[in-house]
């Protein structure tokens, strides 16, 4: 009845209306246990559809532990208000954020906010790698410090006047970086205390903002930067393969769309419990198959034939739909420019190589009069040497 990709924006439409359904009883009706209800089976009805979606590699594994979150959590929340409590204000907070993550996965085939959106989750994975090494600093410098003001009590001067360098440090960096000891110790029980004759108190007070500049240096100067030269990288490299990865997505969602119901959710909650029954029946039986008869190997080759098949089908198709478009569309300006330019460059090396090809006419009449001059040459050589 609908083609797959009107489909894909029925059901994301329809969980555009259960996340501003979720914020809307949140807010104004967090007591009513019905729209909680409603939420809860939204939610059931939208992980039994990506439960029973085909391994397209448009749902990953992440994507289902996703929607089994947001089921336990709308079911606790339900089963709280239904109980007379209050809704747990953190899992409500987690869900509207699973909710728009959602939103956006489904977005991805979309033509223009696709490519971004594709290189904003592989920037995702260079952040997660940059946040372990930046937690290393963290705890380096915390157990530093840690170690230093252990058992001395601190307190904040970054507002007082204690002489010039006061000024340049709230000039270059801020007032947040300025502690001190709170009580001087006359004692001299630290190795800089010792070597330099000073107390224990400004030793730790010169220790302490050593150790806050190295801090200040290598966290938000150093790795900061770093994380940009990340992405800047990363950038570079998707932009020349964001084409390719779009059409794969576009493709393994367009196969997941076809087997979607007609109606959108929670309307298709029935039969998307019947397609997701369904499907782990299929995968029983073939794990049952493949250890009575040992053919699985052959069944998986087989359906991963079948999906290249169809993932390159599907492109072709989109490709060829796209070409249509662009030939229908007005004629710019831009468009006669580069036209116009190209032709000309064109012009340029169709004249090139027919004046190589003169020359090697050229040459080649030179070399046959040549050949012919040295030809006739010969007979007379032989009759003077007679």
């Amino acid at each position: 009845m609908f083609t797959p990709m009107v489909r894909h924006y029925m059901n994301l439409a329809s969980y555009g209306v259960l996340t501003a359904l979720q914020f809307w009883t949140s807010q104004y009706h967090s007591s009513n246990h019905f729209l909680w209800n409603l939420v809860f089976m939204w939610s059931l009805s939208n992980m039994f559809q990506t439960l029973a979606s085909p391994t397209t590699g448009y749902f990953s594994l992440a994507s289902m532990l996703d929607d089994v979150i947001l089921v336990v959590s709308h079911f606790i929340i339900f089963y709280k208000v239904l109980m007379g409590g209050e809704v747990p204000r953190d899992l409500d907070a987690v869900t509207m954020i699973l909710h728009f993550g959602n939103l956006t996965k489904g977005l991805i085939v979309h033509p223009k906010m696709g490519p971004l959106i594709i290189m904003v989750l592989t920037m995702i994975g260079d952040i997660t790698q940059f946040a372990v090494l930046m937690a290393f600093f963290v705890a380096c410098f915390y157990c530093s410090l840690n170690a230093l003001f252990r058992g001395v009590p601190g307190v904040y001067v970054g507002e007082q006047w204690l002489s010039p360098s006061t000024l340049l440090v709230n000039a270059i960096w801020g007032p947040q970086v300025l502690w001190m000891t709170a009580h001087e110790d006359t004692a001299r029980t630290l190795f800089m205390s010792e070597v330099l004759g000073m107390n224990d108190s400004s030793a730790i007070d010169t220790m302490g903002a050593i150790i806050v500049a190295l801090s200040v240096l290598c966290i938000p100067i150093m790795l900061l930067n770093l994380l940009i030269a990340i992405m800047a990288s990363t950038y570079a490299a998707l932009s020349l393969d964001v084409d390719a990865e779009y059409k794969r997505s576009f493709a393994s969602c367009v196969l997941v769309a076809r087997e979607l119901p007609c109606l959108p959710m929670p309307l298709s909650l029935p039969q998307d419990i019947a397609r997701c029954a369904s499907r782990v029946y299929m995968v029983l039986l073939r794990s049952h198959n493949a250890k009575t008869e040992g053919s699985g190997a052959s069944l998986d080759v087989d359906a991963k034939l079948k999906e290249q098949l169809a993932v390159g089908q599907i492109v072709s198709n989109w490709e060829a739909q796209c070409s249509i478009e662009k030939f229908k569309g007005m004629v710019t300006i831009e468009q006669v420019e580069r036209m116009r330019t190209q032709s000309d460059s064109l012009q340029d090396r169709i004249h090139v190589l027919y004046s190589a090809l003169l020359n090697l006419v050229e040459r080649q009449d030179k070399m046959e009069v040549n050949l012919a001059q040295m030809i006739s040459k010969q007979p007379m050589n032989a009759t003077k040497h007679n």
